[in-house]
This record gives structure tokens, C-alpha cells and sequence, in this order.
């Protein structure tokens, strides 16, 4: 038997802005030969700062747009993403669907001090994901877990903003609590925050260690293909097509920022796309 027709299908992978970027990498470059399509709700962004009810709509019309550019598996590109809409989308898609989970098990396995740092979101701090990977890792092992949130980050993210005076002052104000409570292991449990190491590691020195599920991710969605036949397997053309809603000079500013200049050579930014919020 042939490969899959549709294993020369691109991966889709879904955010609601441009934190998911840090799966796409970790995705390149476990599998160099495949496409991607990478979709990102900026116009609607941050989705972490919104109720379930907005959260869950937003998605559910974000994967409708970009299942209909037929790719063979989804990523959801972040912790609140699958929070929200895991279940419904498994529930109305046949396709392979892989959430991205705070990887709280991890920091479990590498603290010495007992004391784990969860930087999240507002919907993934207080979301039901994140305190039952709690309950099945951390209390089990005696780990004392606090988590940590702030609105603007995210905001500050989609705007390309990695290092900059006014977030190094943000994230010290954030972040000092967990250091004066012998956090030594910090868990970025969305995907925009893995782009924070590098200024985090700045500020606090070897305080943290850094935990992300980027490359958990990755692993799974390769054992998926080659488990499902839908892997290339051959050497070919590979592509990565990028989406947003919003301002598309913004999403490509962002994007140059976060990856490299050398991403805005393969870049569509589709201007259009019918995502919009009935709540605003």
C-alpha cells in the first residue's frame, strides 16, 4: 500500500496570535520535510484575557478557516487553545488533533527546591487544565506549585517586543514573588512566553530553570504521522504558508521578530479571513 493521499498535506497549526511560533520552530525542525500552515487570531488577541464563552467561539471559527486549507493534522498552538476547545474540536473534526498541556510534569521532575513557577495566562492560571495536571503531578510529588499571570504580556508579544525597558520592569514585578519563594524550575505555559527566556534569563540570572512544551509537542505530532502513514518521507519542496487576522504588517513585524528576517521570504498574510469576535 501507497503513502496517504493526504500526507502531502500541510500540518495546520492554530493560535490566537503569534506565541504558537515557538511550536512552528520546534516543529521545523523535528520534521525539516514537512509544510505548515500557521494561522494566528491576532485581530482577536489575547485570547487568555477573554471568557471561556468568547475563547471557545473564536477557536471553533479560526479551525473552520483553516481546515478548509486542507492539512492532514492540527496543532493547537497553546495551553488556553486547549483548555477551551480540545474536546469540541476532537468531537467535530476526524482529523489529528494535538493540544499544547503546560509541562508541569517536567518541572516536577527537574526542581530541587520543591517550589515550581507556573507563568501562564489569566484562562490557563484559573482554567481546570492546569490544576488537574497539578493534582496528578505536582501534589504526588510534594511540589509546591504557584502560578503567575499578567495581561500585557501577551499584548507586548504580538507587538514583536521581546526585550524592552518597559517589559524587563513587568517581568521582574512578575516574576520576584516566585524567586523570593525558592522557585527553581519555571514552567512557560504559553506558548508566546517561551520568546521570554532569553530577557527572563537576563533579569534573574540562573534562578530558573525553564520547562515549555514545544518539543513535547513535537514529538508527538511526528509519532502521529509515522503512526498514521501521513509523514513525507521524501525529500520535496517544503512550505509555510502564514495566516492572520488583523494588521498584516504588524503579523509580519512579529513574525520577523520572534523567528528570523529570513521567515518573511515564505510569508502570506492572508488580510481577510472571517474570524471575527460577536462579542466586541
Amino acid at each position: 500500500m501507497g503513502p496517504s493521499p493526504q500526507a502531502s498535506y500541510p500540518i495546520g497549526i492554530l493560535d490566537s496570535g503569534v506565541g504558537g511560533l515557538s511550536i512552528l520552530r520546534a516543529l521545523r525542525q523535528k520534521m525539516p520535510r514537512e509544510s505548515f500552515i500557521y494561522f494566528g487570531d491576532s485581530l482577536n488577541a489575547p485570547y487568555g484575557a477573554r471568557n471561556e464563552a468568547e475563547i471557545l467561539q473564536l477557536i471553533l471559527q479560526a479551525a473552520d478557516t483553516l481546515l478548509r486549507q486542507r492539512i492532514k493534522l492540527l496543532v493547537l498552538g497553546s495551553s488556553t487553545i486547549t483548555s477551551v476547545a480540545l474536546d469540541d474540536l476532537v468531537v467535530r473534526h476526524t482529523l489529528p488533533i494535538v493540544g499544547t498541556h503546560p509541562a508541569v510534569n517536567l518541572a516536577v521532575e527537574a526542581t530541587r527546591s520543591k517550589v515550581v513557577g507556573v507563568l501562564a495566562t489569566r484562562a490557563t492560571a484559573h482554567g481546570k487544565l492546569l490544576d488537574d495536571l497539578i493534582a496528578c503531578f505536582a501534589i504526588p510529588a510534594g511540589v509546591r506549585v504557584l502560578k503567575t499571570w499578567h495581561n500585557d504580556l501577551v499584548p507586548m508579544l504580538e507587538r514583536g517586543e521581546t526585550d524592552t525597558p518597559a517589559l524587563r520592569v513587568l517581568l521582574r514585578g512578575i516574576l520576584e514573588p516566585l524567586a523570593l519563594a525558592g522557585v527553581d524550575q519555571l514552567v512557560l505555559a504559553s506558548t508566546h512566553f517561551t520568546f521570554l527566556q532569553p530577557v527572563i534569563q537576563s533579569e534573574f540570572g540562573d534562578t530558573f530553570g525553564f520547562v515549555d512544551s514545544a518539543t513535547t509537542v513535537a514529538l508527538e505530532v511526528s509519532a502521529i504521522l509515522d503512526r498514521k502513514g501521513l509523514g513525507i518521507s521524501t525529500e520535496g519542496t517544503c512550505t509555510t504558508a502564514y495566516l492572520f487576522t488583523g494588521n498584516p504588517e504588524m503579523a509580519r513585524a512579529a513574525v520577523a521578530a520572534l523567528l528570523n528576517s529570513a521567515a518573511l521570504q515564505d510569508m502570506t498574510v492572508a488580510e481577510e479571513l472571517d474570524v471575527r469576535s460577536a462579542f466586541k
